[in-house]
C-alpha cells in the first residue's frame, strides 16, 4: 500500500493513518545559516569569486574592501580576531566579517586550500572561535534545498524520487531550524543535519524537484514531523 499524499512521491509507509501532506508558505522562513567545514574545523580559508567580492565589518555593516575578479584572499583565525591576508601585505584583523560576491548571481569559491575550493551561493560570515575560524553560509531555503537534495540523492534518479527527497529535506528544515542555535547557525554541513556541499544550486532535475514541491512538507497534527 502506498501513501498518496504527494502523487507518486512517497513509497509505502506504515503511518498512513496520521501522516499527511501540508503546504506551508516559504515566506514565513528567513534565510538559513549553515556552519561550513564542521568536520575539518579549519583555522583558515581561501575565498575568491569570478566577478570579485566585497568584505564588510559586522555588526556595523561598514564596507571595508572590494576584491578584484578572481583574486584569492586568505582569511585566518588570529586569537579572537579574523585576519584578512591579501598577497604579501601585512594582515589586518576584525572581530567579525561578512563576505558577498560583487554580482549576486556569482557563487563564492571557498576552500581550506587554494586548490579544492567549492562554489557556495549566498553570503558568508566569518568569526574566530576557540577551535576554528567559523564560516557560516547564509542563503535562502530554496538554494539550500537545491544543494542538499543534490548531495544526498543522485540527480539521475527518477523525478518522483527527487521530489520525495525535496519534501523530506524541506520538512527537516521546517522542523529543525535552529538546531545549532547555540553554535551561531541553524544547521551544520554534515549528515548530523543534512549533507551540504554548496554547489551551483544542483542540476536542472534537482531544481525542478525543489521548485515543483515548493512549500510542501510532511506533517502530523498540522506540524512538520
Amino acid at each position: 500500500m502506498s501513501l498518496n499524499v504527494l502523487g507518486k512521491h512517497l513509497p509505502a509507509l506504515g503511518a498512513q493513518k496520521w501522516l499527511f501532506f501540508l503546504l506551508l508558505p516559504a515566506v514565513l522562513h528567513a534565510d538559513l545559516r549553515i556552519g561550513l567545514f564542521q568536520k575539518e574545523l579549519p583555522t583558515h580559508i581561501w575565498i575568491s569569486a569570478k566577478g570579485g567580492f566585497k568584505v564588510s565589518e559586522l555588526p556595523s555593516g561598514k564596507a571595508l574592501f572590494s576584491i578584484a575578479s578572481a583574486e584569492e584572499v586568505r582569511f585566518e583565525k588570529k586569537a579572537d580576531q579574523v585576519a584578512m591576508v591579501i598577497g604579501d601585505k601585512s594582515p589586518r584583523t576584525w572581530g567579525k566579517l561578512r563576505v558577498e560576491a560583487t554580482h549576486a548571481s556569482d557563487p563564492l569559491l571557498i576552500g581550506t586550500d587554494r586548490v579544492t575550493k567549492r562554489p557556495f551561493h549566498g553570503t558568508l560570515e566569518l568569526e574566530s572561535r576557540p577551535r576554528e575560524l567559523l564560516t557560516v553560509n547564509v542563503l535562502p531555503e530554496t538554494d539550500y534545498l537545491n544543494a542538499t537534495v543534490a548531495a544526498e540523492m543522485p540527480a539521475s534518479w527518477p523525478m518522483e524520487a527527487l521530489k520525495a527527497q525535496a519534501v523530506v529535506a524541506r520538512t527537516y528544515v521546517r522542523k529543525n531550524q535552529g538546531r545549532h542555535k547555540v553554535d551561531g547557525y541553524d544547521f551544520c554541513d554534515l549528515a548530523h543535519c543534512q549533507v551540504y556541499q554548496g554547489g551551483s544550486k544542483g542540476n536542472s532535475a534537482v531544481r525542478e524537484a525543489v521548485r515543483s514541491t515548493e512549500g510542501e512538507v510532511l506533517s502530523c497534527d498540522g506540524h512538520p514531523i
